[in-house]
């Protein structure tokens, strides 16, 4: 990443390419010392980082795998696939893998809780399931989503997961509690940054950045001052100022006293401060 330049390419064994069909997986190891990849082709391969070398290929899916996660011991990680499965695979055992079925469409993202054993998986079915990986037991399933969800995000401190669906919404949920705290006019993928930003795709070609925000304990995110304020860009300074009354009114806390009208208040109010330097 300092010199972006390309240092390794993934063979497999007497091929050119990694996999027999595309690739459509990839994770590293939280201890930067392995990779695992997901393909078409129904296998996941282990590559040595440093070296680009083959150490595994792993089989048992019986369609394409669409997404593959590792656990914090980086002993453990997870495939998902369109055979409507989670395997469990553990690298230093030859074990079968165990295998987690509740879903009735195919797996597409999968994501590792950073201090439980809790991992949570999306689908094609719409849901969002919650799993005890203690226990290969499922703990709840989060629906709120009216399209196939496509990608998950968990933040550094474990509290808040972000799912990216093709009906043009990222919900944020709490975790482990599994309640939806808000709904993004945004879009797969999802990711979030060390600094608690939430990356998100958008509209046409359009990335978001919605940044954190809290107020009495409750987390939200906010997108750019003239989404929330609902005018273009460019709008000039009255119809600004007119929207932003429109809105103080809706939501003044004078008129209703609950906790997320407020905080959509304090969201207005910053997004307002936000436009007035640009003038």
């Amino acid at each position: 990443m300092d010199t972006k330049k390309h240092c390794q390419t993934f063979f497999a064994s007497n091929s050119p390419t990694s996999h027999g069909d595309s690739v459509f997986a990839v994770a590293i190891s939280k201890d930067g010392k392995n990779v695992v990849s997901g393909s078409a082709d129904k296998t996941i391969r282990l590559w040595e980082l440093e070296t680009g070398k083959l150490k595994r290929t792993f089989n048992g899916h019986t369609d394409k795998i669409w997404a593959v996660a590792w656990s914090q011991d980086g002993k453990t990680f997870a495939s998902g696939s369109a055979d409507k499965t989670i395997r469990l695979w553990n690298i230093n055992s030859y074990q079968p893998p165990r295998i987690l079925q509740q879903h009735s469409g195919w797996i597409t993202s999968l994501a590792f809780h950073p201090t439980e054993n809790i991992l949570i998986s999306s689908s094609t079915d719409f849901t969002i399931k919650i799993w005890n990986i203690k226990k290969d037991s499922l703990i709840s399933t989060l629906v709120s989503h009216t399209a196939p969800v496509f990608s998950l995000a968990i933040s550094d401190n474990g509290e808040i997961l972000a799912s990216g669906s093709q009906d043009g919404t990222v919900k944020i949920w709490s975790l482990p509690s599994g309640e939806l705290l808000q709904t993004l006019a945004g879009s797969y993928p999802v990711a979030f940054s060390n600094d608690g930003c939430l990356v998100t795709g958008g509209n046409g070609k359009n990335i978001k950045i919605w940044h954190q925000v809290m107020w009495d304990g409750v987390t939200s995110f906010s997108g750019e001052w003239w989404e929330i304020l609902n005018v273009i860009p460019n709008a000039n300074a009255e119809t600004v100022k007119l929207s932003y009354r429109r809105l103080a009114r809706q939501y003044h806390p004078d008129i209703n006293r609950d906790k997320e009208t407020v905080l959509k208040m304090q969201i207005i109010n910053q997004a307002y401060s936000q436009f007035l330097p640009s003038r």
